[in-house]
Parts: structure tokens; sequence; C-alpha cells
């Protein structure tokens, strides 16, 4: 299938909470996403705004809210269906403090969101749609997860800035996957161990298999890595669920091998961002690997 390019427009942006308070980051997510073609629904330039992707070719499109409900530490995201009947029930956590700096990646179908600490909680969330075949039958997919599991939660929950999936004992942070009308959320009460629904990006079959599963056939003679598409799954249902493959993420690869956070790769002309920080794999709970982002 190939990268799946959006047309843009692609930001790569930073704001910072010069003075540390959540309506800072509502705002500054809310300017990157409008740069990024996304439109305001409501509440533009307040504490508590609506914005809506933009819609794929096939049909696909969503909302998030951007929220500072006026108390607690967090400034909160919410991912919900266009028509507001499925809504993420417990939101994405990030951060303020003074001098804080957060960077945007973005396009018109997804963001992004973090600051250059890959190992801090509250410093991570993420949210989109995705590219399907026409011969899916795909009618409304979204999804949205952060790497924390409250407003003041410190450890640092599985997400997409240290792993490409979530397969790693403990508890995945907050976030919801919707696939045609089913939502289910992540929030805290999900111990994944290895459940074959958690949300991750499908690697080679054989570089999961055996032990050590993070180094098995997933490099050519030459010791060049993979690039492949970068094609996101979760169970339908819930992480118990059989996973399955939802659809592919938007100027986006997937690298079979670990790269240093906030560098850049250079695949065809054009530059990606590695989101993914160092990811080396661990046998038995997750695969090496990393994401990489187009970037202007």
């Amino acid at each position: 299938m190939g990268l799946r390019l959006s047309g843009g427009p692609n930001i790569n942006s930073t704001f910072t909470t010069t003075v540390g308070t959540r309506q800072e980051i509502v705002t500054g997510i809310e300017t990157a996403l409008a740069s990024a073609g996304w439109t305001t629904i409501s509440g533009g330039g307040s504490a508590d705004v609506l914005m809506q992707s933009g819609l794929t070719a096939q049909g696909l499109q969503f909302r998030v809210r951007l929220f500072d409900q006026g108390s607690g530490n967090c400034a909160r995201v919410f991912v919900r269906s266009v028509d507001g009947i499925r809504v993420q029930n417990t939101p994405c956590y990030l951060l303020p403090a003074a001098g804080k700096v957060f960077r945007v990646i973005a396009c018109p179908f997804h963001a992004f969101v973090f600051t250059a600490n890959p190992n801090q909680a509250r410093e991570f969330a993420c949210f989109g749609t995705l590219w399907v075949p026409a011969s899916s039958g795909a009618t409304e997919i979204f999804w949205s997860h952060c790497n924390a599991e409250s407003d003041t939660g410190v450890s640092v929950r599985p997400s997409f800035r240290t792993r490409i999936g979530f397969s790693e004992s403990g508890n995945m942070g907050t976030g919801s996957y919707c696939y045609n009308g089913t939502i289910w959320h992540s929030n805290d009460n999900n111990n994944i161990g290895v459940d074959q629904g958690v949300p991750r990006l499908i690697v080679p079959m054989s570089a999961m298999i055996g032990s050590p599963s993070w180094n098995r056939l997933n490099r050519w003679q030459n010791d060049a890595f993979l690039l492949t598409e970068a094609l996101l799954g979760w169970g339908r249902i819930n992480n118990a669920d059989e996973g399955k493959i939802s659809g592919q993420l938007f100027d986006a690869w997937l690298s079979t091998s670990e790269h240093a956070q906030d560098t850049t790769k250079t695949v065809n002309s054009r530059t990606f961002w590695v989101v993914t920080a160092n990811n080396t794999g661990v046998a038995s709970t997750h695969a090496r690997g990393s994401l990489l982002l187009l970037v202007p």
C-alpha cells in the first residue's frame, strides 16, 4: 500500500506555557490544529473548544474537545463522534508548567502533542482518524491515547512516545478507540498484560515470534531496517477482543528499528520526525520499532 499522504497542511510547531496554565495548552493546541486544517466548531479562544478534523476521501471525520475545567492540574482532551453520541469518557491529560514547551505535529486527520521528555507522565497525547481502503466497510473511526491515567498520575503509561504497541504488563493510560459505532475506553482499569486487542502498530509477523522477539527477521541482510505502513489496530469491543487492523495512519511510516526521539529521517526526499524514543523492544511484551511522522 505504501505511504498514505493526507495532502496537508502538515505542521510541526511548538508553543510554550509561559505562565504555566491549563488555558495556554488549550489555546496552543487550538492554534496548531487550525493551521493543520481543522475547523473550530464552538468555543474558539475559550477554555472549552470543540474542533473538527478534516474529512478523509473515505468519508471519515471526528471531533476533539480541548478543555480547561477551571480546576485540577491538567488541560484535558476528549475525542468524540461528529454527532456527539460516542464520547471519550476519561480525558487525555496534559500538564502545564511555567516555561514548558509542547510540540504539535499534525495534519488534517491526526495530531500528536508532546514535550521533549518521553519519560514524563502527562506530557504526551495523540488522536486521529485513519485511512482505509474503499472495500473496508468503515463508516466511523477515531482514536486517542496519552501516557497518563489521571490528572495527578506520575506513572508513565505505554504510548507511541515509548512503544509501538501497548502490550506491556501494567495499566494503559487514558484513551478511546471507536470503529463503526463501537467505542471502548482505556482509563487505568485495563490491566493489559499481553491481551490481544490492545492498540498497537503492526510489525511484520516474524518480528514478534520467538525470543528475542525484538530482534528477529526485522531487517535486510545488509542490516538496513524495514519501513512499513503504519497500520493501527485494536480489539473491536475491548482489549480482550481479537485485535484487527482498523486502518493506516496518514503521513507516517513504521520503522522496525529504534531511533533517537525528536530526530528526523529523510525518506524519498520527505522529512519524517521520530516520535518513539529509542524503543529497542522487550521479549514477550512489545516489539522493537519507531513511529515516524511527516513534517514540513
